[in-house]
């Protein structure tokens, strides 16, 4: 992911960039830097973004097992 992909995720979203980061789970300083393209954009944060803007961030967890009796 480019730092324009990452900034085109973020305006596709609405949010301003600390809303943006919050979402997927990154400081702002992090974020700036990846919008900037002053550090490279983990695939763990590309996949994150893909999370967030298919809507599993909002996803009920899964159940726990119950302990058999």
């Amino acid at each position: 992911m480019t730092a324009d992909e990452f900034t085109a995720a973020q305006e596709r979203m609405g949010l301003s960039r600390r809303q943006f980061c919050t979402r997927i789970g990154l400081s702002r300083r992090s974020g700036d830097a990846y919008a900037l393209g002053r550090s490279a954009i983990p695939r763990t944060v590309e996949l994150a973004i893909a999370a967030v803007e298919a809507g599993l961030d909002k996803a009920p967890a899964p159940k726990k097992p119950t302990p058999a009796a």
